[in-house]
């Protein structure tokens, strides 16, 4: 990665090119056990190599706020529990497959939004942002198939064809004053994949709108410190197969800490 720092119609502005390489390998042991448990199915081996270019756009709008917008191409590979990894509840009634015939994910994200402190207490962050999936990979999701030795159901993680996220994200931090400061974000997604059939299908998988808030306190020289969070989650879309429904819900959490020396603190916290 690198940056190229330039002026722009009078503005200051930067570009970042990068490159990333990974290099991923997966070779399981087939023992006795697991190939009884998987009933003679072998584990699948997986060997991928994924290059991701980036490049990234900054343009100073005045002397505190920044424009920005960045391209990242995304590569996901399938972990070894999606490939191989059978479990079964006896009690709820339900079984998790396998799945060796899944591909690597690759998508093409796009950002764009301002960020920066518009007045000396305030820093804020706001974005909207869409990205594209080749094979995109939702974990445990129903087959759609029904066993009546499985009555609660049969779940894998699958490839989902052209699927599509977009959403925005804005957060903010408001310094009070004598140790007090306020932060507030919230942000939303929605996503959809092509079914076999060619429909639009929601991916149940995306979580829903959510928002927080939280007032800290930090006392001089860093020695004690308290803040109140709270939480609002909206209800979870169903998508293809989902038979449960989330509810929205609201949290209220509390934490503190107290730093007793320079080699001990302590850290208590009341969540829900």
């Amino acid at each position: 990665q690198d940056e190229f720092t330039f002026t722009l119609a009078g503005r200051r502005a930067t570009l970042i090119p990068g490159l990333r390489a990974d290099q991923f390998k997966l070779t399981p042991d087939n023992s006795p056990a697991y190939l009884t448990v998987n009933a003679g199915q072998p584990a699948a081996s997986f060997d991928a190599l994924a290059e991701s270019p980036k490049l990234g756009f900054v343009v100073a709008l005045n002397a505190h706020v920044n424009a920005f917008a960045q391209y990242n191409r995304g590569f996901r590979y399938p972990t070894a529990e999606d490939l191989t990894a059978t479990f079964t509840n006896l009690v709820a009634r339900y079984k998790t497959l396998p799945n060796p015939n899944l591909k690597s994910e690759t998508s093409d994200a796009f950002e764009v939004g301002l960020k920066g402190r518009p007045a000396r207490p305030l820093t804020v962050r706001a974005a909207a942002f869409s990205t594209r999936y080749d094979d995109f990979i939702e974990q445990i999701v129903s087959t759609g198939v029904f066993d009546p030795a499985w009555p609660a159901g049969v779940f894998q993680t699958q490839n989902r064809a052209n699927a599509r996220i977009y959403g925005g994200e804005i957060s903010a931090r408001y310094t009070i004053g004598g140790g007090l400061s306020a932060t507030a974000a919230s942000g939303y997604a929605k996503g959809s994949y092509q079914s076999t059939n060619g429909a639009r299908v929601p991916l149940s998988t995306i979580e829903p709108f959510k928002a927080n808030a939280a007032l800290a306190y930090d006392a001089p020289h860093g020695r004690w410190g308290a803040a109140l969070a709270a939480e609002f989650a909206g209800a979870k879309r169903p998508g293809d197969g989902t038979v449960f429904r989330a509810p929205a819900y609201v949290v209220l959490d509390l934490a503190g800490s107290w730093r007793l020396s320079e080699y001990a603190s302590v850290n208590l916290g009341l969540h829900n």
